[in-house]
């Protein structure tokens, strides 16, 4: 999860959460500089299984953010979490469930409702919202990747990281690369209520026509530099007898 004056609705995100950990889960905090009771909240749920890590106090930004989380996970299944939304019951065990009869997939999606600041649903289905689905072209021209409704093995890292300053959301740049190099499934089961609110960094709307196209661009770029940088790597690894 990564905070950054997140005391709005950190409570019941944080509640949600613990509530699907088992006791040797983690769940790891990554903060940018938050200046309001975000910290006071989330020492105040006094669980072991919290770990805090700072990101900087002078705010790099979501996407450094969400990496410094990444890079101090220590499990083998990674689950992305923002923290205004609401988890619910049975997330962990459904994609946990998934891994398992799946060796072949390292990357699961999940539906999501979609609520507002009063809880209320707007729409029960984001996957309908964006046409949500696998594909390297499809998520180049329209993302589908939602980072909130992510989880992965732990062997992904060593592809996304580190995350190109200059690429548009941490969410598409994983997901992308996830189905160049291995296997994503969308599963339809909902479960996470996604919020929508005036803070959001995230939006639905589209961005001005010029700077999708350069967003592209870049986006296309990065990802054909780090195809070529991760398959020498993997070569000279596979030639010197390297893991």
């Amino acid at each position: 999860m990564t905070v950054c004056n997140s005391e709005r609705f950190l409570k019941p995100q944080l509640n949600s959460i613990l509530r699907e950990l088992g006791p040797e889960d983690e769940l790891v905090i990554s903060d940018d500089g938050s200046t309001d009771c975000t910290m006071s909240i989330i020492a105040g749920m006094q669980d072991r299984r919290i770990r805090t890590v700072e990101n900087s106090p002078e705010r790099r930004g979501v996407i450094q953010n969400i990496q410094n989380a990444m890079v101090h996970c220590r499990n083998d299944i990674i689950v992305l979490s923002d923290h205004d939304d609401i988890w619910l019951p049975g997330r962990i065990a459904r994609v946990q469930k998934v891994f398992e009869s799946n060796r072949d997939v390292s990357l699961v999606v999940c539906n999501a409702e979609v609520i507002d600041e009063e809880d209320r649903v707007v729409h029960p289905s984001y996957y309908a919202l964006r046409y949500s689905g696998s594909g390297v072209l499809k998520n180049i021209l329209k993302n589908t990747y939602i980072g909130s409704c992510m989880s992965f093995r732990r062997s992904v890292l060593p592809i996304v990281l580190p995350i190109p300053k200059r690429v548009p959301m941490h969410d598409m740049w994983i997901g992308i690369l996830n189905d160049i190099f291995y296997k994503s499934v969308f599963i339809s089961d909902v479960l996470v209520r996604y919020r929508r609110h005036s803070d959001n960094i995230s939006r639905f709307s589209r961005a001005a026509i010029h700077k999708l196209f350069a967003y592209r661009a870049v986006l296309g770029f990065e990802l054909m530099k780090r195809v070529v940088e991760y398959s020498i790597s993997s070569r000279d690894k596979k030639k010197w007898g390297g893991k």
